[in-house]
């Protein structure tokens, strides 16, 4: 699975998808259509048609890019370990040319947890404040021993 929460969801890697080729315009809720299919043993991940009025999009990479914003995922596995995670952003109304980045991803033993908007933290110090508040509680019923 491959998540994001800004603008295109959830998908299962390990089935390949299409979107409609005549689409020109994401969905109602703001998604981008996507389509996806593997060249050889890379799963190809093809995103365009981002609505105009989001303001961060996919990795949020691509701050100020518009409705022609197109970005293409290619995810490899290049070790028993490894995925080489590269995507290319081409947009002629942001940028003079396409561009591509890198991203090494490492299997990990350690707890995976959501990549999700969450208020530029601007709430998590309240829930954090909250968590302490009922710790201190939790620990004022205690009776010693």
């Amino acid at each position: 699975m491959h998540s994001s929460s800004e603008t295109r969801g959830t998908r299962c890697a390990s089935s390949p998808w299409t979107r409609d080729p005549t689409s020109t315009r994401g969905s109602a809720s703001g998604r981008a259509t996507q389509g996806g299919h593997w060249e050889g043993t890379t799963l190809v991940v093809d995103t365009t048609n981002y609505d105009e009025r989001v303001v961060d999009n996919s990795f949020n990479c691509c701050r100020g890019a518009g409705a022609q914003l197109h970005i293409i995922e290619r995810f490899t596995r290049v070790g028993p370990d490894t995925i080489d995670f590269r995507y290319t952003v081409d947009d002629p109304t942001t940028w003079t040319q396409r561009w591509t980045a890198s991203v090494p991803m490492r299997r990990s033993d350690e707890p995976l947890y959501e990549y999700a908007c969450h208020e530029a933290n601007y709430g998590l110090a309240g829930i954090l404040r909250g968590a302490r508040a009922q710790e201190k509680a939790e620990a004022g019923k205690a009776t010693p021993r």
